[in-house]
């Protein structure tokens, strides 16, 4: 954070007075390799790196890498020409060696050219995307793109992805269940996600198909008060898990497993802590609510299933919170014994001649 506090000093205190190009003032530029004595490095992409940016910010240009950055000041002598004075880097190695090896290779190409003229030119693709190429006075040249984040990939999309439980420094959490909290979703858009407890948390999503990896860097809240001490306790925990990976836009890794017409999304952030969704949909649950009750949830030894409509029961099935089929009763069944199940959170399916339907239940 400490970089970024200088950059916002910095840059209060350069007054524009030279002509800029606003094509570089208005995109966010992301790195896409670096040509140093005829020598190409490609830029890492990995869970530390997920990306290199600059920016073009009135008189100043800033970029960073894992938690490093440079600012410099800058004088735009042409339409495709640019002088650099001072450059002000930040202190800190990347946790990879080699990323830190390649920061190094980056940075010099703008430190080595402090006085020197810098050449650029943007170049629009046939996808009308923008690439950006800038040349010191050595001939090295640096790359850039307008355009590096995907879309969220369908099978993100496709699925209203309801949350099973979080690991967190190795501890499980299980979401409550009660009145003011029934399940805890979680909503992709193209480039945003939404998930809420007692209160929303939105967010920015901008995904990086190839390595299965997004990044969050604007979140918004709602600030209202959780009814139950339980679900206030289990917000602060499951929001702090998206809000940590923030500050210096580490990358989100994702991965979705299919069992049956049963999908597991398994969100992992920078700290190795996991929140692991699974696709049961608002419909089937309201339709689970209409279809059959159960008493007493929680649970201890068993619990005893009330149809509604007269329902003909084909099979009733327990999972656990990773989909794992621990328990199954292929005929009417009134009262099931979870004695042998291990305390937790399930899932418990039934399929009738009117649908399939879903309910929760928790074992103590």
């Amino acid at each position: 954070m400490k970089y970024i506090i200088s950059f916002v000093v910095i840059l209060l205190s350069y007054v524009s007075s030279f002509a800029q190009d606003p094509e570089l003032l208005d995109n966010k530029w992301y790195l896409q390799g670096v040509t140093i004595d005829n020598i190409e490095y490609e830029t890492p992409n990995n869970f530390e790196v997920a990306f290199v940016t600059l920016d073009f910010i009135g008189t100043i240009i800033l970029s960073s890498i894992c938690s490093n950055g440079f600012v410099e000041g800058v004088t735009y002598i042409s339409n495709n020409a640019f002088e650099l004075d001072e450059f002000i880097p930040t202190t800190g190695l990347c946790d990879d060696n080699d990323n830190d090896e390649f920061k190094n290779i980056y940075f010099s190409f703008f430190e080595s050219g402090v006085l020197d003229l810098f050449t650029y030119s943007i170049i629009t693709e046939a996808d009308e995307s923008k690439t950006l190429l800038i040349t010191n006075s050595l001939g090295d040249e640096v790359v850039y793109t307008n355009s590096y984040f995907d879309l969220a990939p369908q099978e993100v999309l496709e699925n209203t992805w309801y949350l099973y439980n979080l690991t967190i420094d190795g501890d499980i959490f299980i979401p409550p269940v009660n009145g003011e909290l029934p399940y805890v979703p979680l909503n992709f858009s193209e480039a945003w996600l939404q998930t809420d407890v007692c209160n929303y948390l939105d967010s920015n999503a901008l995904f990086n198909v190839e390595n299965s990896s997004f990044i969050s860097t604007e979140f918004t809240f709602s600030l209202i008060d959780c009814s139950f001490q339980a679900n206030a306790t289990f917000e602060g925990i499951y929001f702090n898990f998206y809000f940590e990976n923030n500050p210096l836009a580490y990358p989100f890794t994702y991965l979705i497993t299919t069992e049956g017409t049963s999908k597991t999304l398994t969100i992992t952030n920078y700290f190795g802590d996991e929140a692991i969704y699974g696709n049961e949909m608002l419909s089937t649950l309201n339709f689970s609510i209409s279809l059959f009750t159960i008493y007493p949830n929680p649970v201890r030894n068993s619990f005893k299933i009330v149809y509604k409509n007269n329902l003909k029961v084909k099979t009733v099935n327990i999972y656990d919170v990773l989909g794992k089929l621990v328990l199954e009763e292929k005929e009417d069944v009134n009262q099931i014994d979870v004695s042998n199940l291990s305390n937790g959170l399930f899932f418990i399916k039934i399929e009738t001649d009117k649908g399939n339907s879903t309910k929760k239940i928790i074992k103590q």
